[in-house]
């Protein structure tokens, strides 16, 4: 997974998406005591002042909020699903057993 520090530019990628295509903000918190070895911060990439936070695939997140658009429906970018997820600190210390997303 990959991600944007800058909350516009990920409104920004949001309007690339079809119209009738639902939007999510999903918005990963770390542990504040210890590093994430698996995720690279890059402030360089092919969309300037992107500042992408890169996950390694399969990382572990915990689903801490989920707050449905008002509208219903998230096709409004200015009014997605909104997610929260924690990163787990360390993949190699995350359960095995756990759930992929259904998409993988």
């Amino acid at each position: 997974m990959s991600t944007c520090a800058v909350g516009a530019k990920a409104y920004d990628f949001m309007g690339y998406q079809p119209d009738e295509q639902p939007k999510a903000e999903w918005t990963i918190t770390f542990d504040k005591t210890r590093r994430c070895p698996h995720v690279n911060y890059l402030d360089r990439t092919e969309v300037p002042g992107e500042e992408e936070f890169l996950f390694s695939a399969y990382s572990a997140f915990k689903v801490v909020d989920f707050r449905p658009p008002a509208s219903g429906d998230g096709r409004d970018r200015n009014d997605p699903f909104r997610i929260t997820l924690e990163a787990h600190y360390d993949n190699s210390m995350a359960p095995e057993n756990v759930p992929s997303a259904p998409w993988h």
